[in-house]
C-alpha cells in the first residue's frame, strides 16, 4: 500500500502523497528494528534444555522425572516421552539400561544413597529455558532444568 502511495505520488507528482508515503516507510522500519533491539537486551543467553535432543548419547534413552507437573515446555523442546518417577513408592527404573534425569530442583535434593550405591551419576548440566535474563519481571524458577545421566555401576 505503501508503495503505491508512493508511486502515485511520484507519478502525478502530489508532495503529500510522497510524504505520507515515506512516513510510513519510516514508522515500519523503526517499529522491526525497536524489537529486533530489544530482544536482544533481554534475551536469555544460556544454555536450552534443546541441545539434548541432537545430543546422540541421548538417542535410545528413557527420561525420566521427579516433578509431578514437568512444564510442557521441556516435553515440546525435547521432543520426547518423559516417564514420571515417585522415588518413594516406586522402585528404580530397569538396571539394565542408562537413564536421564530430568528435575527442577538441584539433583543433590533428589538423589538417595540406594540411588548413589546402584548407578553411575554424571551430571550433564543446568539448562535455563527462559526467554528472558534472570532478574527479569518475566523470570521462572521452574523454567530451570537439571539434567543427569544415570549409568549401571559395573
Amino acid at each position: 500500500t505503501l508503495g503505491i502511495l508512493l508511486s502515485y505520488g511520484i507519478v502525478k507528482k502530489r508532495k503529500w502523497f510522497i510524504l505520507y508515503g515515506l512516513i510510513g516507510i519510516m514508522l515500519i522500519a523503526e517499529a522491526g528494528l525497536f524489537r529486533v533491539v530489544t530482544a536482544s537486551l533481554d534475551s536469555n543467553k544460556s544454555e536450552k534444555i534443546i541441545v539434548l535432543k541432537n545430543d546422540s548419547r541421548f538417542k535410545n534413552i528413557p527420561f525420566y522425572t521427579l516433578d509431578e507437573n514437568l512444564r510442557i515446555e521441556v516435553v515440546y523442546l525435547l521432543g520426547k516421552r518423559i516417564l514420571y518417577w515417585d522415588i518413594e513408592k516406586e522402585n528404580l527404573p530397569n538396571s539394565g539400561l542408562p537413564f536421564v534425569l530430568i528435575s527442577s530442583t538441584k539433583p543433590e535434593e533428589n538423589i538417595t544413597e540406594e540411588m548413589r550405591n546402584k548407578y553411575d551419576i554424571e551430571f550433564i548440566g543446568v539448562y535455563d529455558n527462559n526467554r528472558v535474563k534472570k532478574g527479569k519481571g518475566k523470570y521462572r524458577k521452574y523454567l530451570v532444568t537439571y539434567v543427569s545421566l544415570f549409568n549401571e555401576k559395573k
